[in-house]
């Protein structure tokens, strides 16, 4: 048995200094060496000519990256020191290797036990010595202390590894909700796409099929019409060669025909559809809405949408929208309608006149940097670029209606908030009697809106009358009932690939979108799970070395005191370089979540806003 031990502790000793290994250090050769003798190696192969590295051992080329601790290793040396060979062995092991003498003393400054003649020599002169059994309560107490710790960091892993798996566990089952819900709300999209594309061939089938029937109609009236007429050219040949007495007699009936006779002009028929599909702008519109979404939440201002209330319909929601769009096409520096938009990379977008102040300004007074008047970030003037989209929005904008309480607020002078009754010839506006005497209108010629509505009423009527007999003349130029009708029937089939083609648009960008949340949702899903998995196999790492450590500890407890003095420094810096990661945690209150338009709405607000009038 001790024989097999000594063969053992042949393959743990340090090829170098030729003792147990201390804090190995192994290569990718295999061999293994304390890591004050191969650090030193290393140094001093560094220093010759060549400058490489190789195995004391086998002469094999390493680098310092490729030395790593040998934790198993270590433990089975640790292990070695305590077995007790034999009682020969084991008195040795008590004795001082260099002068044989009992090692009874403790060297505080070297971390040694010594005898007492090493106590006298020049190594150990002027150092603090005290007696092995005066110091062994103190080295215990260190470590039970340094043990106790250890465990209860042990059991902080154990319980930061259960979170790890409980919170892997629920960002799976919420991925796994978000993922059905998406499927779910873009599949109730598609359904209304469905919907309402059947819903808009319907309309144009029942439209022709009117449309057709009136000018068939039409057509077989202006037919009979035709017959009667060549009827009378027929009679009034006739009667042509008749005698002059008889052509006289029947001259009253002549004429009575020729009085009554109208011809009855056919309904004319618009060439242009009632009202014509426009699909929205669904990919604009998707986008707008994430980017609201994403920025009321980042303001905590998300609030859970109440349902919609049945009575309500397009119109209030269409009021809505308009608030909100107002809302965002106003400029954060002059807080008006955007004017000739310009938008940074940040997002925000502000008027051409207003940023263009903004930066001149920032460029003389803070040394040539620019940043936006909103979030803060710096920008380029080269990064300003017009936003076209936002623009075309601010426009239609404009021309909607405002609502009653606004309008009384047209009525009034926006600086004096005086009743508009005065006309400025001068500069062709209305104002009020303090603007009068303004130094802006001082001079002009004003005259009272009421004297003046008159005459510009006269030159709008006139106008008026001037289009409508243009609209008449329109209406004349309309001709032929089967060129008409041929028309419609390719009209209404454009018009009908026309609703298809935008619906199987719309259909595919749904799709895209679908594709891209859900790419979206799996990349996050990567992320999270991966981060999760390798902060539990940092702790489940970090475990198994204080498992280790422990272990170790309890060893030196239940051991020999010498064992115990020679290693408590060495055990002791160990517990205290481990120190516990905690891992990176991911809140599910702050990720952003896909939210569904009320698409149908959306629609019949949209056709609303782009019906052409019959």
């Amino acid at each position: 048995m001790a024989l097999k031990i000594l063969n053992i502790q042949d393959e743990v000793f340090c090829p170098i200094c030729l003792e147990l290994l201390t804090e190995s250090l192994s290569l990718d050769c295999g061999h293994s060496f304390c890591e004050a003798c191969i650090t030193a190696n290393t140094k001093e192969a560094e220093i010759r000519p060549e400058g490489e590295n190789s195995c004391p051992v086998c002469g094999v080329r390493y680098s310092l990256e490729n030395l790593w601790p040998n934790q198993h290793l270590a433990n089975i040396v640790e292990k070695i020191r305590k077995v007790q060979l034999s009682p020969e062995e084991e008195l040795k092991r008590d004795l001082c290797v260099r002068h044989e003498e009992k090692l009874l003393l403790f060297c505080k400054e070297d971390r040694k036990i010594i005898c007492w003649l090493c106590e006298r020599s020049q190594e150990h002169h002027g150092h603090h010595t005290f007696l092995v059994e005066e110091v062994v309560k103190e080295c215990q107490e260190k470590l039970q202390a340094a043990l106790e710790r250890l465990k209860t960091e042990q059991q902080k892993v154990e319980k930061l590894e259960a979170d790890i798996r409980e919170e892997r566990t629920s960002w799976k089952y919420q991925i796994q909700t978000e993922r059905q819900r998406i499927r779910t709300e873009f599949n109730q999209l598609r359904s209304i796409l469905d919907s309402e594309e059947q819903r808009e061939l319907q309309k144009l089938e029942e439209e022709e099929k009117r449309i057709l029937d009136n000018l068939a109609e039409a057509e077989d009236d202006l037919a009979q019409q035709n017959q009667l007429v060549k009827e009378l050219i027929s009679d009034l040949e006739h009667r042509s060669e008749w005698p002059t007495v008889d052509l006289l007699q029947d001259m009253s009936g002549i004429m009575k025909w020729s009085e009554i006779w109208t011809l009855r002009k056919p309904k004319t028929v618009s060439r242009r559809l009632k009202s014509s599909f426009h699909a929205p702008d669904l990919r604009a519109m998707l986008r707008i809405h994430r980017e609201l979404t994403h920025v009321q939440c980042y303001w905590g201002i998300c609030e859970q949408e109440e349902p919609q209330k049945s009575g309500q319909g397009a119109a209030a929601m269409a009021s809505e929208l308009l608030k909100c769009l107002q809302e965002e096409v106003t400029c954060p520096i002059c807080l008006d309608i955007l004017t000739q938009p310009l938008s940074l990379d940040c997002g925000h977008s502000f008027c051409q006149a207003c940023i263009t102040a903004k930066t001149k300004e920032s460029t003389t007074n803070q040394g040539g940097e620019s940043r936006c008047p909103v979030c803060r970030i710096r920008y380029c003037t080269g990064e300003l670029r017009p936003n076209w989209h936002v623009a075309n929005i601010v426009e239609r904008l404009r021309e909607v209606k405002v609502s009653p309480e606004e309008g009384q607020k047209i009525n009034l002078c926006e600086r004096h908030e005086e009743k508009l009754l005065l006309f400025c010839k001068t500069d062709g506006k209305v104002i009020c009697w303090l603007c009068e005497r303004s130094q802006e209108h001082r001079g002009h010629h004003t005259v009272l809106v009421e004297e003046i509505a008159q005459d510009y009423q006269k030159k709008l009527q006139e106008a008026l009358w001037k289009l409508k007999e243009d609209q008449q003349e329109t209406r004349m130029l309309e001709a032929g009932i089967g060129e008409e009708r041929t028309s419609w029937k390719k009209q209404m089939q454009t018009e009908r690939q026309s609703i298809q083609a935008q619906f199987k648009k719309l259909k595919d960008i749904l799709e895209y979108e679908e594709l891209r949340e859900l790419q979206n949702l799996e990349n996050e899903e990567k992320a999270v799970l991966g981060s999760l998995a390798e902060a539990e196999d940092e702790l489940a790492r970090h475990s198994q070395l204080l498992t280790d450590l422990i272990s170790d500890l309890e060893h030196q407890l239940q051991g020999s005191t010498m064992d115990m003095l020679q290693d408590v420094n060495h055990l002791m810096e160990r517990s205290r370089v481990l120190s516990l990661k905690k891992p990176k945690t991911f809140l599910k209150g702050q990720r952003n979540t896909f939210r569904a338009l009320d698409l149908k709405e959306i629609i019949q607000a949209f056709k609303k806003a782009h019906v052409i009038p019959h």
